[in-house]
């Protein structure tokens, strides 16, 4: 093992090696005796491989001069030095260190140095020298992995050869020494009520001289050809409100930084400021400013100031029934909330103010328009969603038929109020609402039912007499309703003839007139029937005491008498009640 077998020789004739593998001989043994010769002859077998080192160089602007400082040593498992002399591998007990001028350069710009059929076995590579003048050296890769820098300012691998060969690869990654400094953007936003949420969609870019985009990423400076934004979430927020973002040790120089989106929803920019400087918006709508890094470092400052957007909000009310007059309007009543629910109103110079507390409007408060309309409008609020009531929608007089806020019937809500809710932007909104209103009619036979009802209840007659007088009385009060009535409808008809003849826009105060007319005329008659009343009263009583006996004992005519008196008394009463309404009611 570990030799090879060169020949056999037997009796000093070579043999070769049979199938079975073993060298045999032939011999005859005579009386004499026999001797037989074998020998073998062995050469000690040496594996053997190629070596090939494998050289890149990583970075800008470094020339061949630069190059021939760097140095290599390569030792055996002896520790003896390998080089190359005249294309012939060569081993030294001396160091022995190899430049990289001794590679041969290849057309992809690495550089190899290749030891051919040396022994199998292990090797130790070793970069001596890997420092250029001028350049920072980043880090040395060997067979793909980070190496650090030995106690002996070496940079060392090993490997072990093979007789299919071996390539170590040695990268060098380096980086021009030149003069760094910090830029830092200070981000402050100006502005009421906004909100990180707000803020998510300002992003920024940061360039240097040579157009490539700035950015970090675990917390280092990255660069990259491709545009990369930088939103503002990855700024660091100080405790004073404002935001940075600061890129360590980059190149001294001159830098381009972009607010590339600065628009928040829902508000308008003031202004940009960039380094003290206003700077108006470019044709992609950024904001850019020149800043340039030395040693000691830059600050750039940008402010960025907004103002809420606003809008007008209006109100245009509308009132449709006949004859409804301003008076009638005067109990309209309305309430305007913003979402934080605060109540709008107008001070008296015209200027919207809020309150917590609830504020309603009137619709005397309201312009009256041409056309008859009514309208409120509320200049320069905050863009959002308002919540519009009318609370008071009532006329008295009038049935209230339906309530249309922006075309659509509204049903009145619990609060016995009807509500639409409108978004406001800065192009402005108007809700509109209608109210349709229905004329009562008055009837004056429920009236006097009711006002009969309330007689009935208050009397009570023990008397056997007094049942068969309540029946009486229920039919003078149906007789007393029936004219009540009849006169009632003729009235109607009459004042109707004549309110068709008028003009409709004729004022509410002819109508009252004619109504105190009628009233009085239902006075009048009410003062007659009692008149006739008494005089019946009086009439009954003078004759009973005319035609009286003088005698204490009641005879049978005598409950007759007294039943037309309480028939008469009833009558009387009811006449009486009628007219005390009517004139509570014109007084009303």
């Amino acid at each position: 093992e570990g030799y090879e077998l060169e020949y056999v020789k037997m009796n000093g004739s070579e043999v070769s090696e049979g199938t079975d593998k073993a060298y045999t001989t032939n011999t005859v043994v005579t009386k004499d005796g026999k001797t037989v010769t074998i020998e073998d002859k062995y050469k000690e077998i040496v594996e053997t491989g190629d070596l090939e080192i494998k050289k890149t160089i990583d970075g800008e602007n470094i020339t061949e001069d630069d190059l021939k400082n760097l140095k290599f040593t390569v030792q055996n498992e002896a520790g003896e030095y390998l080089y190359k002399e005249d294309g012939k591998v060569k081993t030294s007990k001396d160091k022995h260190e190899i430049a990289l001028g001794e590679f041969d350069k290849n057309n992809d710009g690495t550089y190899s140095l290749k030891f051919e059929d040396i022994e199998v076995g292990k090797y130790t590579v070793k970069e001596t020298q890997a420092n250029i003048e001028g350049y920072e050296l980043e880090y040395v890769k060997m067979n793909g992995s980070e190496v650090s820098e030995g106690t002996d300012k070496a940079y060392t691998t090993n490997t072990v050869v093979t007789k299919d060969g071996k390539t170590v690869t040695i990268e060098d990654k380096y980086k021009e020494i030149i003069e760094t400094g910090d830029l830092e953007i200070k981000k402050t936003i100006d502005g009421e009520n906004i909100t990180e949420d707000d803020l998510e969609n300002l992003k920024f870019t940061v360039q240097n001289e040579a157009g490539e985009y700035l950015y970090k990423e675990d917390g280092k400076v990255k660069t990259s050809k491709d545009k990369h934004e930088i939103a503002l979430g990855e700024f660091d927020k100080n405790n004073d409100g404002t935001y940075s973002l600061k890129f360590e040790d980059i190149e001294v120089g001159k830098y381009t930084v972009k607010e590339t989106q600065a628009n928040i929803e829902g508000y308008d920019i003031e202004y940009v400021e960039m380094d003290g400087k206003k700077v108006n918006a470019s044709n992609d709508d950024s904001f850019t400013t020149n800043a340039v890094v030395t040693k000691d470092g830059k600050v750039l400052e940008i402010v960025d100031a907004y103002k809420v957007q606003t809008g007008d909000l209006e109100i245009k009310k509308t009132l449709d029934g006949d004859n409804i007059v301003e008076d009638d309007f005067e109990n309209l009543k309305f309430t305007v909330q913003n979402e934080a629910g605060e109540y709008l109103f107008k001070d008296a110079n015209g200027n919207v103010k809020t309150s917590r507390d609830k504020h309603e409007i009137k619709l005397g408060d309201f312009d009256k328009n041409s056309n008859g309309t009514y309208t409120l409008k509320f200049e320069n609020i905050e863009i959002g969603e308002y919540t519009v009531k009318e609370t008071q929608a009532n006329v008295e007089g009038y049935e209230l038929e339906y309530v249309k806020m922006n075309g659509q019937k509204v049903s009145e809500g619990n609060d016995d109020s009807y509500t639409a809710n409108t978004v406001l932007t800065k192009d402005g909104k108007t809700v509109e609402i209608e109210d349709k209103y229905k004329k009562v009619k008055e009837d004056v036979t429920e009236e006097t039912e009711s006002t009969t009802e309330e007689t009935e209840s208050t009397v009570d007659i023990e008397t056997e007499s007094t049942k068969e007088t309540e029946t009486t009385t229920k039919e003078t009060i149906k007789e007393t309703q029936d004219v009540v009535a009849e006169e009632s409808r003729e009235s109607e008809k009459k004042t109707d003839k004549e309110s068709n003849k008028k003009d409709k826009k004729k004022d509410k105060k002819d109508n009252k007139k004619n109504k105190k007319n009628k009233d009085k005329k239902e006075i009048v008659r009410g003062e007659e029937r009692e008149s006739s009343s008494t005089e019946r009263i009086t009439e009954t009583l003078t004759g009973e005491t005319e035609g009286g006996s003088g005698s204490s004992t009641p005879q049978t005519g005598d409950f007759n008498h007294i039943k037309e008196l309480f028939m008469l008394f009833l009558s009387s009463l009811v006449g009486l009640v009628a007219m005390v309404k009517i004139k509570k009611k014109n007084q009303y």
